[in-house]
């Protein structure tokens, strides 16, 4: 496991050991730990009321209690998103009111930062959330708040600082398929009231969910090492500094692809036992100076992310065949400044930012032939080459992306009660691809080209403004709001595609409407916000599958999506919340023929977008310490594909934890899908056969768990 890699788990691990010193007591019978009544449950989730909008919010202790430990684990809790897990590890899609994409397929439609740290692509919502304070997702396009583009969401990660007395935890969990999950982590003062260190290492490991029955083994098993550093420094009035460095090191086993054909969705037979290793780092300074009348904020980052040489069995069966290759390197560096009035009461604020972003990928996607009589033989029934096998079909591209945006937003404030809020985003996306296909056969140490080999490039601009108008009331209507915004996605191009046009896809664009209230009664103990929205996409980006798991995208003329979204949550007794999060969406293909078959897909439901989606939570706490949580999810009907022949039917999956919790240790059991729900996340046509490939939802996994804070 891992052999040259122990020494970022040592370094933390051994931080870790050295901050184990008491807290002091606080004075007004406060934990010094993380600043809060020992304890405490934080219920209502936060929110900023002059933000005009719909949004989602979980605090720390929330995203502790449902184990939700990166950014994927939070798709089922938001109204009307939908995360699908792709086949290739640690590749999810992300679908917001029916709009979404998967890793390498353009730009992502949802923004992740990390204490205004933009990360770089979907890949990285499977770093953790580390000692997180609180999270907020704000729905819709988010391109004036914001430096990376963010066509549908905008996800704000805020983690706990550091005090100035040492602490730390550790956590321990185990449960069935030999999942094993150890994090520890330590933050304190290197300076009093100057500089303050947090350190924290996380491994991970569990067999696979699926049963290869022909080399009786669990092909996609996991093994994941984590380790993050960050400093906090102040060393002047005003001035504040951190400092982030985070690597994630995966070994993991084949794509999750299974046969719907399978009556048992979890047994597959594969001859290769398939690998995949995944490597991710990231680095980020974050500087903030605030004057007397405004801050002024600085991030710099860079993020690396290599996904070394893997092999997947593709033809799902026990004869030596075809196999998948795949290998992706992507290293993006951003630069974000932003100036923002500090409040003075005034009527008027503001916010204005620059952005850049430089961003090199390389990719070679491969077919191996490993049957010579296949290869030798005549087409259509083989490829009619005159080599033995393997011979291996290679699709490389490098890919090379530049953004330039100015952004802002200004506030105006007005009848005591009425706020203006308006908003700009002006951007330059350039793209270039440098793609070649060859066969490459070893016997006979030569290669033929397939297809000519091109380089084009595209630059596209964008003018994306926003507005809204917001009523904050004293009452138990505590914000009633409309806006109005732009949202786009740039140009691009795909690398399956042998010819330059049709490679290209045009930008997506698209007008996305909203008017949505707030309320709150009982001291704030029961709360409802309510969104109805609708959104005009033209162009819309259509993922289109060339030979799995190779695919591209194509613009459909029209898509038009509506419909509502409801948040609650209620305290009605002290230690118990309950929460309900709940959309309903109609997104169809207003126009839409195919530029390749010709097939016209107009009036179809737009694909991988449930019907509706609900996650009922429940948590209790007691004073002697007992707790139990439950959380009830459910997604509407899905089809997989623009056709809208493969459904998925609508599931729900039932979620628990049960324990007892104490100043310095806590101890559970937990348990997700209890009922054993089966359902896929994905599919695509199978390759030279009638059926499907997809992957498979997670089954029932349970466990015991405990932790210690000192």
């Amino acid at each position: 496991m891992y052999p040259r890699r122990t020494g970022l788990l040592a370094v933390c691990l051994a931080a870790s050991v050295l901050a184990g010193q008491e807290p002091e007591p606080s004075p007004d019978g406060e934990n010094k730990k993380d600043g809060s009544k020992t304890i405490s449950i934080e219920v209502t989730a936060r929110r900023d009321a002059a933000e005009p909008g719909a949004s989602s919010s979980f605090s720390g202790k929330q995203l502790e209690r449902m184990q939700a430990g990166q950014g994927e684990d939070l798709g089922v809790r938001i109204p009307n998103a939908h995360m699908p897990q792709a086949p290739e590890p640690h590749s999810p899609f992300f679908i917001v009111r029916g709009f979404g994409n998967g890793t390498a397929l353009g730009d992502p439609t949802v923004a992740l930062y990390v204490d205004d740290i933009p990360l770089g692509d979907l890949r990285s919502f499977s770093y953790r959330l580390w000692e997180v304070d609180h999270v907020t997702f704000h729905r819709g396009p988010q391109g004036t708040h914001a430096g990376r583009n963010a066509e549908m969401g905008l996800l704000e990660v805020r983690s706990v600082r550091p005090g100035n007395h040492w602490e730390g935890h550790a956590e321990a969990r185990y449960g069935n398929y030999d999942s094993q999950h150890y994090y520890a982590s330590a933050s304190g003062p290197v300076l009093k009231d100057k500089v303050q260190l947090r350190v924290g290492a996380l491994l991970e490991k569990r067999d696979g969910y699926l049963r290869n029955t022909l080399r009786d083994s669990r092909p996609d098993h996991r093994e994941s090492l984590e380790t993050r550093a960050q400093v906090f420094a102040q060393p002047a009035d005003g001035l504040d500094i951190q400092l982030t460095a985070q690597a994630r090191l995966d070994d993991a086993g084949s794509e999750g692809y299974v046969s719907f054909r399978q009556r048992d969705p979890f047994e597959v037979q594969h001859d290769i036992r398939g690998e995949h290793q995944i490597d991710q780092y990231l680095g980020g300074l974050r500087i903030k100076y605030e004057f007397p009348d405004f801050e002024l904020l600085s991030v710099t980052s860079r993020q690396f992310h290599e996904l070394d040489q893997t092999e997947t069995e593709i033809d799902l069966g026990p004869q030596r065949f075809i196999l998948l290759l795949d290998e992706y390197e992507n290293t993006q560096w951003t630069q974000e400044l932003q100036a923002r009035s500090r409040p003075d009461g005034g009527p008027w604020g503001w916010r204005a930012g620059a952005y850049f972003e430089d961003r090199t990928t390389r990719m070679k996607n491969g077919i191996r032939f490993l049957d010579s009589a296949f290869i030798q033989a005549a087409p259509p029934a083989g490829l009619g080459l005159p080599f033995d096998a393997p011979v291996t079909q290679n699709r490389s591209a490098n890919f090379y992306h530049r953004a330039w945006a100015l952004f802002g937003e200004a506030t105006y404030a007005f009848l005591d009660d009425f706020e203006w809020r308006f908003g700009l985003r002006l951007e330059r996306s350039s793209h270039l691809i440098r793609r070649k296909n060859v066969f490459e056969a070893p016997s006979g140490n030569t290669s033929i080209t397939v297809a000519p080999a091109y380089d084009v490039d595209r630059v596209d601009h964008a003018a994306l403004p926003a507005l809204s108008l917001a009523w904050n009331g004293s009452g138990f209507v505590k914000q009633v709001y409309g806006r109005i915004a732009r949202g786009w996605r740039p140009g691009g191009f795909s690398r399956a595609s042998d010819d330059p046009d049709e490679s290209a896809w045009e930008p997506e664009w698209l007008w996305s409407g909203e008017i949505g209230a707030r309320f709150a009664w009982f001291e704030e103990r029961l709360s409802l916000d309510a969104t109805a929205f609708w959104i005009d996409a033209r162009d819309f980006l259509v993922r289109r599958t060339v030979t799995p798991p190779s695919f591209s995208l194509v613009n459909a003329d029209h898509v038009v999506s509506r419909g509502m979204e409801f948040e609650a949550h209620a305290a009605p007794v002290q230690g118990l919340d309950v929460s309900l999060a709940l959309g309903y969406v109609d997104a169809r293909f207003r126009e839409f023929v195919d530029p390749i078959t010709g097939a016209d897909f107009s009036g179809n439901r737009v694909l991988l977008t449930p019907e509706y989606t609900f996650a009922l939570g429940a948590s209790y706490r007691h004073a002697t310490g007992f707790m139990i949580w439950a959380e009830w999810q459910g997604r509407g009907d899905m089809f997989y594909l623009e056709d809208n022949i493969k459904e998925q039917g609508s599931y729900e999956l039932l979620n628990a934890k049960i324990g007892y919790e104490s100043e310095r240790f806590d101890v559970f059991l937990f348990g997700q899908n209890l009922l054993n729900r089966s359902y896929h996340h994905f599919a695509v046509p199978a390759l030279g056969s009638p059926t499907y490939l997809g992957t498979v939802g997670a089954p029932q996994t349970y466990g015991i768990g405990g932790r210690v804070r000192f």
